[in-house]
């Protein structure tokens, strides 16, 4: 059953250089890399603030490997007032640990800084095609539905919901369809430290680590939620509301069993899903599992999703559209740790670059020199070899790739 949504005229609401669809984790590193560049830049969030998960989604938890330009970058500034910490208990060394709010706080003082444009409570709906290319999105927010126009747009919904709208192909899930489930982060408050045991307490048959960030604040994984496809809308519906009746019952759960939570209290939960997995693109290359674990080094190298890990340019570009680069969880890449924060943002800061030079050259992603998008990132720090890749490993280097799951 359909209805006939009868023709109307779509006003075009703003023209850039580069347009970056998704202001989260790939889409902040992507929209300054682009600004710094010398692009004219917008960003478009449908949330009310940058960050995605980094902040809003609560995973503010950062691995010990903390690849990226963009990731030093935010630790450092953070640490000079007092918005970062380290974890060190157990497995979790030298995890970063952030604040999200004043993650948000500095994202908006990064972006003013490289004077990124920024529309945020808005949707991308559609996209302008042109000959199989994309020529700019339809948006919408309270002022209705209107376009952006760009010579090239960033993929950066997580999702990829622009790719997908394209018409470019994607994969979700292994070879039947199953992906990885998602999990919402909480914030368990008025935790008294000294009564826990060890620095560490169970919740619901996982073992969450007190940040060292602030005293008494523990950031909670809620029970994963098996069979939920983010990319529909009944099932992320389902996911939520299960989700916050699991953290009110981790709450009520460690006021009564757990030593020190007697007072603590729910602080928060994150106002966006913590998607491990839904669409990836079907990309110039996909980089397959045997590439991750062997280390493979690509001559169109853009920088490492880990020590030894190197991520491949055209993995970020989605076959049969034009004008178009992909960044995040959603790039062509078989092994799913593609989806930790430092990964992601790799991929976003080399899109973001990527599209500076296709706009700037008046040409498509696919044709830019890949040799002066690898000039420019050196320059910005990115790291070429694996020594180099190291210096952003806090702790030892683990003896095995894809050591998160």
């Amino acid at each position: 059953m359909y209805i006939v949504e009868p023709e109307r005229k779509i006003p075009v609401a703003a023209e850039t250089d580069v347009l970056i669809a998704g202001g989260g984790t790939a889409g902040l590193p992507a929209a300054l890399a682009a600004a710094r560049a010398g692009a004219d830049v917008l960003l478009v969030e449908k949330f009310g603030y940058i960050g995605g998960q980094a902040s809003g989604g609560l995973t503010i938890t950062i691995p010990d490997d903390r690849q990226g330009t963009v990731t030093r970058e935010m630790e450092e500034r953070l640490k000079k007032v007092g918005g970062v910490g380290y974890m060190n208990r157990g497995h979790m060394n030298d995890n970063l640990v952030w604040c999200p709010e004043l993650f948000k706080w500095m994202s908006v003082v990064m972006l003013e800084e490289a004077q990124v444009r920024m529309l945020l409570y808005t949707s991308c709906v559609g996209t302008l095609m042109e000959d199989g290319a994309i020529k700019g999105v339809i948006v919408e927010n309270k002022g209705g539905r209107q376009a952006i126009r760009a010579k090239i747009v960033v993929d950066c919904t997580g999702d990829a919901d622009i790719a997908f709208l394209s018409g470019a192909e994607c994969k979700k899930g292994d070879a039947n369809g199953a992906m990885l489930p998602p999990t919402m982060m909480a914030m368990i408050a008025g935790v008294d430290e000294s009564k826990t045991s060890g620095g560490r307490i169970e919740l619901q048959g996982f073992p969450n680590a007190i940040t060292q960030l602030y005293p008494g604040y523990i950031n909670v994984w809620l029970k994963r939620i098996e069979g939920i496809d983010c990319t529909d809308p009944w099932e992320l519906t389902r996911y939520e509301n299960e989700s916050r009746k699991l953290a009110a019952e981790a709450l009520f759960s460690a006021k009564k069993n757990v030593p020190g939570c007697e007072n603590a209290f729910l602080s928060m939960t994150g106002t966006q899903p913590g998607v491990r997995e839904t669409r990836k693109i079907v990309g110039e290359y996909w980089m397959t599992e045997e590439d991750w674990q062997s280390g493979r080094f690509f001559d169109d190298h853009v920088g490492y999703a880990y020590v030894g890990i190197s991520v491949p340019y055209r993995s970020l570009l989605p076959k049969k559209v034009e004008n178009l680069i992909v960044a995040g969880r959603c790039v062509a890449c078989e092994n799913n740790t593609m989806r930790l924060i430092p990964s992601v943002m790799v991929t976003g800061y080399a899109a973001g670059a990527a599209a500076a030079i296709a706009a700037r050259n008046n040409t498509t992603p696919k044709n830019i020199d890949v040799g002066e998008l690898q000039k420019m990132l050196k320059k910005d720090g990115v790291p070429f070899t694996r020594e180099a890749s190291e210096t952003f490993h806090h702790g030892k280097t683990p003896s095995k790739f894809g050591v998160y799951k």
